[in-house]
């Protein structure tokens, strides 16, 4: 099984201690900071990127892993096996008393501020924000970064490469008189057999999917209408097939906020219905959808 309390690098087990006494919020930031190395067309590249991928993250780390790997263990074995692992390590002694602290508390005490996933985001500018809502736990923030940075990267990077190649065959669609329907599915996305992982293949083929139909990556739909509520439809009187991601009508940042309630009740609501996901987490309605949607105000 994985281990949430362990998906960290080991230079940030000790920071909690080197925090200035008295230190009780700390306030992080995700920013994409450079195209520098971008795979686009640098004429036609504006320079921003199509955040997306923070409410699977959530839903899948936050919640479900934290839930089943660490608050849903005896509190002496998580803190025991944590323990183990740093010491056998690092050597010498260590003071887990955050980590028991944390299983007592029984939740994530972390707030989420995140621009509308599917919004094109300038380079520089931050995609979402992360602060502590207990002045006991502001290690918590920055231990988090590395799985969050881990994730995170990929479907958004993905995500903007395939709105750069939308613009490309959108344009010579048009400049040929070719129907722009065909577009969809001319990005296709074969790429699982190239991914790294499992994983790997679901999050970037799912930020595939914000700019096209086609995939050959079955699990990236299957991921999609499990953490997104979107829709695969293929009715007969559709032309095409289509994934549609829920929307909202506002472009207001989003709070995402985990509070005090029962690990088993996080992963419960995390792994059922939309409303209920929105109870635990105050989740609004994802603003994104993909452009088989007319409704949408991204793209």
């Amino acid at each position: 099984m994985f281990s949430s309390i362990t998906a960290t690098d080991f230079y940030k087990t000790g920071h909690g201690k080197m925090l200035d006494k008295g230190t009780s919020v700390i306030y992080s930031n995700f920013t994409p900071r450079s195209a520098h190395l971008a795979p686009v067309l640098k004429e036609s590249f504006d320079n921003k990127v199509v955040w997306f991928g923070l409410q699977a993250e959530i839903k899948d780390f936050l919640i479900k892993e934290f839930a089943e790997s660490f608050f849903k263990m005896d509190c002496e074995s998580a803190v025991k096996k944590y323990k183990r692992r740093i010491v056998n390590a690092l050597g010498g002694d260590f003071d887990a008393s955050h980590i028991r602290e944390l299983h007592s508390l029984g939740y994530l005490p972390l707030s989420i501020k995140s621009l509308p996933e599917g919004s094109r985001v300038n380079i520089k500018v931050p995609c979402f924000t992360i602060t502590n809502t207990n002045p006991g736990f502001a290690w918590l923030v920055n231990y988090v970064e590395t799985v969050l940075s881990c994730d995170l990267w990929k479907p958004t990077t993905t995500a903007t490469v395939a709105f750069e190649y939308k613009k490309i065959l959108t344009k010579w669609a048009k400049l040929t008189g070719t129907s722009e329907e065909f577009v969809g599915i001319q990005g296709h996305d074969f790429s699982f057999r190239g991914m790294s992982g499992r994983e790997d293949a679901r999050r970037s083929g799912m930020g595939h999917l914000t700019s096209f139909v086609g995939t050959d990556t079955v699990t990236a739909i299957d991921a999609a209408e499990e953490w997104y509520n979107a829709d695969s439809l293929h009715p007969p009187n559709h032309r095409r097939p289509s994934l549609r991601f829920p929307s909202s009508a506002d472009n207001r940042l989003r709070l995402l906020v985990a509070r005090p309630i029962s690990s088993t009740t996080v992963m419960v609501t995390a792994l059922n219905t939309n409303e209920r996901d929105r109870q635990a987490l105050q989740i609004m309605p994802s603003h994104h959808v993909c452009q088989f949607c007319d409704k949408c105000s991204n793209f």
